[in-house]
């Protein structure tokens, strides 16, 4: 395994500007022998939740290697945060899908998915919906066709901006605690969907204390009215932020639940079937 981290402002020093120091963190397979020479790896982009306020460590690392482990290629993006608000996390996110794509000693293939957790959910279906619009590749300065993006995965996601959901992460991305619901409304996942939108796997619990399970089905609803492929799967028990609910994770027994975990073997299966399509 190659483990390195790159400040994204130097590679993209029209991005630079504000506190935050932007990195994406990379868990990329090494050629082991002759037969693994002509073997790419699909890329993961994974953006971790925490309100747009704070990055959660359970959904950087535990992740990457989850689906290193799995045979992804896999990226954790560092973000910025509260104060600094939209577009700051946008463009970070698809600046790290141009790095990841034109770098060549990262042995991907072409195939490349986005997931994210929570408020980093929120981020990941953005992405997933947004990165063909024109004004991100000219301030990149970049092909669009580089920013494609083939899957996401969304993990008990931020994507609904109404009185009952949990719309205060939208406030956050937009570097504004007091920004009104309509502001927040244009950032409402429904809002981005379109033909160019991503497939999508998403999995919620019931219980889920922070982010409605509503959220979920409502998003899931309406991909499916805007024809997007979308998987969805809703566990009975759990509370918020189980990442891959197992001891990696669990910091606290409620959190710890093999039958949660597997999310991780059922997005993988699933990726497996929309990237080879």
């Amino acid at each position: 395994m190659r483990i390195e981290t790159i400040n994204l402002f130097e590679r993209y020093p029209m991005l630079a500007g504000g506190e935050h120091q932007a990195t994406l963190k990379a868990y990329v397979h090494t050629n082991c022998g002759p037969v693994e020479e002509k073997y790419r790896f699909p890329a993961m982009l994974i953006c971790p939740g925490g309100g747009y306020v704070n990055l959660s460590i359970r959904e950087q690392e535990p992740i990457a290697l989850a689906f290193y482990s799995r045979g992804f290629n896999c990226y954790v993006l560092d973000y910025s945060r509260l104060p600094e608000g939209y577009p700051k996390q946008l463009l970070q996110a698809m600046a790290s899908v141009h790095l990841i794509r034109t770098n060549p000693e990262w042995n991907n293939s072409d195939k490349l998915s986005v997931i994210g957790f929570s408020a980093g959910g929120h981020l990941a279906g953005t992405v997933g919906s947004r990165w063909h619009e024109s004004w991100i590749a000219e301030t990149l300065g970049c092909d669009p066709a580089l920013l494609r993006i083939d899957a996401m995965i969304l993990g008990y996601p931020v994507t609904i901006c109404e009185d009952d959901s949990h719309w205060k992460s939208m406030q956050h991305y937009l570097g504004d605690a007091e920004a009104s619901m309509e502001e927040c409304k244009k950032h409402d996942l429904r809002a981005l969907i379109s033909d160019k939108t991503a497939p999508c796997f998403i999995w919620h619990t019931a219980e889920d204390e922070a982010v409605p399970v509503e959220d979920s089905l409502r998003y899931a609803i309406a991909l499916r009215r805007g024809n997007v492929p979308v998987e969805l799967h809703v566990f009975p028990f759990g509370l918020h932020a189980l990442s891959v609910a197992d001891e990696t994770t669990a910091g606290r027994p409620q959190s710890l639940s093999p039958y949660v975990h597997r999310w991780v073997d059922m997005a993988k299966e699933w990726l497996t079937l929309i990237l080879n399509r």
